[in-house]
């Protein structure tokens, strides 16, 4: 790692700030991709492998624009993560049927709250400018379009059951992340 740290910084010529930066992302990405794996192995066990990727790119989709609930470590962000999937995937289509109706008027709902609620970063990244947080409400918009589409146009299954189910508890925690905001700036 020494030498790494060596050839970025007096090779390439970057700045201890920016291999601070530069080794973030890496964390970042490597934490993400070793979680991904490791749901992939458990869905897979359970064989929800294909539910598993379909609520993955539906939260990636809106996360990444909306952020959310951020976690200090990598096992609670894991937990956490593994456990709103579950619900998704696994516990709430047992439990509760959704009709397409009540599907496509619950995204119309989301699709309000998306354009209501601000996005919640992590500790570790810039303020979002006004124009970020305009740019983000626009993706979210056409993302939560394009499922609003697809619910539209076919009928209720075990993926499109556990899609809505992602979006409503990414927006479910996205309402808590932003009421926990609210009271951490009201400090």
């Amino acid at each position: 790692m020494k030498n790494i740290e060596i050839l970025i910084k007096e090779d390439l010529g970057f700045t201890n700030t920016d291999y601070s930066k530069i080794r973030y992302v890496l964390t970042i990405i490597g934490s993400e991709i070793s979680k991904l794996l490791i749901m992939f192995v458990i869905f897979g066990l359970l064989d929800k492998e294909k539910e598993y990727i379909f609520s993955v790119i539906v939260l990636l989709a809106i996360r990444t624009n909306s952020g959310g609930l951020h976690f200090n470590s990598y096992i609670s962000c894991l937990i956490v993560s593994f456990v709103v999937l579950f619900l998704s995937i696994i516990i709430f289509p047992y439990f509760i049927d959704i009709t397409q109706l009540f599907a496509i008027v619950d995204l119309f709902v989301c699709i309000v709250l998306s354009m209501i609620l601000k996005p919640v970063r992590s500790i570790y990244r810039d303020e979002a400018t006004t124009a970020m947080i305009k740019k983000c409400h626009e993706k979210i918009f056409v993302y939560l379009l394009i499922f609003l589409i697809i619910f539209y146009i076919t009928s209720v299954t075990a993926i499109t059951e556990a899609m809505f189910w992602t979006i409503n508890l990414q927006f479910f925690q996205l309402i808590i992340a932003n009421v926990h905001q609210y009271f951490l700036n009201k400090q």
